[in-house]
């Protein structure tokens, strides 16, 4: 027994100084997976490697299991990270659903290409629910993660997510990750149906640097459809979202680019938020001598192309005059802050 791991065996025998031994009719539990199983019978060969014949695993606590896997042979190998599993059945409430003559799989946190563990769910809509990952360790600074998703109801999709780090010369870096979910017909909604999230950001330079945030859905009742999670199908908007930063010269100077996918059908047109394409920044400190000047502005173009709002230009600017006193017992900044801003309306 170990802090994650114990084994019960009603017999058997072991040899520790050769790292060998048999136990039968045993029962295990994996405590930092909250997963449990059973062999009829667990070989250790060497000081890594094991079998278990007639063997089962799940997560599912053990008087009520959702799901569980059995296979007539398990090998498990400590030293390479991985097990491999024969004549394995999949059974989902009891009930046998997949058949795998052979599967490799991890059996720690090691990045190794290779199956990972399943999952399952259910729903009224969507039926059983079957989720396959597969881990395709590419490079050291690239992998994807390919999940057939088998719905009963609404028919075979698929999970993929890519991830890659990457640089820029010597000092920048950058990282991309990008997630699709693809249902070439849904059974039920009678139309294809997908999921698309992409992230891209950068610090090209020390003084330059990017971030790109896409999020869009194929349709309004996706969320409600799919989703496990409240937050997501509470969600009432998407946004899709580019900044890009720079400083030089002492200026900070920033550009944003923001419009939203709304996926609440009960939001009428009317009420949809508008698009900020784009907005343009720049501030910078002054030292005067006798007083500093700290001056902030901003130019966004607003529109909304799904009502007839009132769409245009804004300017917005921000100069203030400050001086600090402090002393071992106080600090006091009096500033002087001119606000202004000036629209160009469209209506």
């Amino acid at each position: 027994e170990t802090p994650d791991f114990t084994l019960n065996a009603d017999h058997g025998w072991i040899e520790p100084q050769l790292h060998q031994g048999e136990l039968n009719d045993t029962r295990y539990w994996l405590n930092s997976r909250r997963a449990s199983g059973s062999a009829s019978r667990v070989e250790q060969h060497s000081e890594s490697t094991y079998q278990l014949f007639t063997a089962d695993y799940s997560t599912c606590p053990e008087a009520t299991r959702a799901w569980d896997i059995s296979a007539k042979q398990i090998n498990l190998d400590r030293a390479s990270g991985r097990g491999q599993a024969y004549d394995a059945v999949l059974h989902a409430g009891g009930v046998p659903v997949f058949y795998f003559p052979y599967f490799d799989f991890p059996i720690d946190n090691r990045r190794q290409s290779g199956l990972l563990y399943p999952t399952f769910g259910s729903s009224t809509s969507g039926g059983f629910e079957y989720v396959q990952p597969y881990y395709w360790n590419i490079a050291p600074n690239m992998d994807a993660t390919i999940s057939p998703h088998v719905f009963t109801r609404r028919g075979l999709g698929l999970d993929t997510e890519f991830r890659y780090l990457h640089r820029f010369g010597q000092t920048g870096a950058g990282y991309d990750q990008v997630n699709l979910f693809w249902l070439p017909h849904d059974r039920v909604y009678g139309e294809k149906r997908w999921a698309l999230t992409l992230k891209d950001q950068a610090q090209v330079t020390p003084n330059l640097s990017y971030a790109l945030n896409v999020n869009r859905v194929s349709d309004q009742q996706f969320f409600r459809d799919f989703s496990t999670n409240l937050n997501q199908a509470t969600t009432d908007y998407l946004p899709t979202q580019f900044n890009l930063n720079a400083t030089t010269g002492g200026w900070s100077l920033g550009l944003m680019a923001l419009q939203y996918q709304t996926v609440n059908p009960l939001i009428p047109q009317a009420a949809y938020p508008y698009r900020i394409m784009p907005r343009i920044t720049a501030s910078r400190n002054f030292d005067l001598g006798l007083a500093d000047l700290s001056l902030v502005a901003d130019a966004t173009r607003f529109s909304n192309p799904y009502s007839s709002a009132t769409t245009g230009q804004r300017l917005h600017v921000a100069p203030s005059l400050y001086h600090e006193f402090r002393d071992s017992w106080y600090e006091i900044t009096p500033k002087l802050t001119l606000d202004a801003t000036a629209y160009q309306l469209t209506r």
